[in-house]
């Protein structure tokens, strides 16, 4: 029994659980696909719930709500014609008032801490979105404390319907007012706050960040130098920025004073400067100044790289990771940190295949001077005969050697290689 917020972790635990206990057995799998089928529910595979992953988490709680009947059928199936241990075990655990409420709970909460995860995973996440985004999540978090959520109010309906499940089986949950108020008050309530205060102290830097969204081309005013807006926006946002480059980097980092009035003229700049309105975020409007404002603005333009250099997420090295583990797969495993780093800068960087420009890679290809230990010896005249020989050489086989593999390529690649064949043909 749940009587706690701390206690509502051990849900990610169950189901854990109950996903190994389908993953590992393809007959236990099927017959949970039978009892889904039965009860006319989506045929669905469990998810695993990773603790540290709220994506994760959310499939999970999803996939096991919409198929909590059909898993109940099946671990009662599990005790009794097979005297599954584990399966008792888990049985008790879900098959209560307590873990319903909070896997309910939870379905209306972790969307929201999903599409924030979303939006730290961004590939360019906004300097002023970061408190935007926090404050709307805390704000939804208020909102489900003040007001249960629509999953979480729906709860005794869906204990409810779980009487006509199958009239064969008892898949009904027995719970007093009682035991749901004690829910309600140390667990609902609990946990909504405990959730609230960790998004607001989890993240002690986002006042920097924010105030660095001054630099945002949009956010500019209008301009007006007799508006009482335009005459202060920013002061506010540069001060905290000021202050902060004054702990961390030191009082000589900027004078304050010539960065305050170089502030007042930026915005004047950008309001009357056609480059400097059209630029689509902060890294654009520091390379225009760089380029043509830099002796304007010197202690603007630092701050302002400062700032550029602040990891918003961890997102990128998280994907550059990923990608060197499909790179460096156990087979590969003795690439030599210069092929990956090389095969890495490919998967990057490089253009799409159908973008790639392949008429410009073979003439460079083909202008290559060979280079080989052994043909050091030779002369200039012997190396160009022994070019010219090795190139009539893969121009005459080229062709018939690929013809097999040209037959399985799309027909706009296979021209597109034909082509090249032709001209490695020796004149």
């Amino acid at each position: 029994m749940f009587t706690t917020s701390a206690n509502i972790l051990q849900v990610q635990p169950a189901l854990g659980g109950v996903y190994r206990q389908f993953k590992y057995s393809t007959v236990k799998e099927a017959s949970l696909h039978e009892f889904q089928k039965e009860l006319d529910l989506p045929v669905l595979k469990l998810k695993e719930a990773k603790h540290v992953r709220w994506l994760s988490y959310d499939a999970a709680v999803k996939a096991f709500l919409r198929s909590y009947p059909a898993i109940v059928l099946e671990l009662e199936r599990e005790a009794e014609e097979e005297n599954d241990a584990a399966a008792v075990g888990w049985l008790n655990r879900v098959k209560c008032y307590e873990f319903v409420a909070s896997l309910r709970l939870l379905a209306d909460v972790l969307p929201i801490l999903s599409r924030l995860s979303k939006k730290f995973q961004a590939a360019h996440l906004h300097f002023g979105r970061m408190k935007e985004s926090l404050d709307t999540a805390v704000t939804a978090m208020k909102a489900l404390k003040a007001t249960p959520g629509p999953l979480y109010a729906s709860t005794d309906d869906f204990i409810e319907s779980l009487r006509s499940t199958n009239p064969d089986k008892d898949v009904t949950i027995t719970v007093s007012k009682a035991r749901k108020d004690a829910f309600d008050r140390n667990v609902r309530r609990a946990y909504l706050q405990a959730v609230i205060d960790c998004l607001s102290q989890r993240f002690p830097q986002v006042p920097v960040l924010d105030a660095l969204s001054i630099f945002c081309p949009e956010k500019f005013p209008k301009p007006d130098s007799e508006s009482e807006t335009f005459a202060t926006y920013g002061r506010d946002h540069l001060d905290v920025l000021l202050k902060k480059l004054a702990a961390e980097e030191g009082p000589n980092f900027v004078d304050p004073d010539d960065a305050r009035s170089e502030w007042l003229e930026l915005k004047a700049t950008v309001a009357h400067t056609g480059n400097l309105r059209k630029c689509k975020d902060v890294s654009d409007l520091v390379q225009q100044l760089l380029l043509n404002h830099t002796t304007d603005f010197p202690n603007l333009i630092k701050i302002a790289e400062w700032g550029l250099a602040i990891p918003m997420s961890t997102a990128d090295c998280e994907r550059d990771f990923s990608l060197m583990k499909l790179v460096k797969t156990a087979r590969r495993n003795s690439l030599s940190n210069k092929s990956l780093e090389q095969l890495m800068a490919i998967k990057l960087d490089a253009p799409d295949i159908h973008n790639f420009p392949f008429d410009e890679a073979l003439a460079e290809w083909q202008g290559k001077v060979i280079r080989r230990t052994a043909t050091a010896s030779l002369t200039e005249t012997e190396k160009d005969e022994l070019q010219r020989t090795e190139e009539a050489s893969l121009g005459s086989t080229s062709a018939t050697a690929l013809q097999p593999l040209l037959q399985q390529m799309p027909t706009t690649l296979s021209r597109q290689v034909s082509s090249w064949l032709e001209q490695l043909q020796p004149v």
